[in-house]
């Protein structure tokens, strides 16, 4: 990461980290509850290079589904990041 883009990103992740502190769960157990929540997604396969991580990451799966005023507010921090997917909602 460029020190540009960490100086760009750095207000983001502390902001993403206060909602999650919030919401009482640490930032990857939000982020995997954030991504499962989108209707076409059915599997995430986060990375894990310690047991920690694997007994974290797969307690998710027995978290309740986060409410749809949550989504909305994390849905705030979208940043686009100057790379489109087909599926991206700016070409349509």
């Amino acid at each position: 990461m460029t020190d540009e883009r960490l100086k760009e990103a750095t207000p983001r992740i502390m902001a993403l980290q206060q909602e999650s502190k919030e919401l009482g769960l640490d930032l990857p157990s939000l982020s995997l509850q954030f991504v499962l929540a989108h209707p076409a997604v059915s599997v995430v396969i986060p990375g894990m290079r310690r047991e920690l991580h694997v007994k974290a990451n797969t307690a998710v799966s027995d978290l309740p589904p986060l409410p749809q005023d949550i989504l909305d507010r994390l849905y705030q921090h979208k940043w686009y990041h100057g790379w489109f997917y087909p599926w991206d909602r700016r070409l349509g």
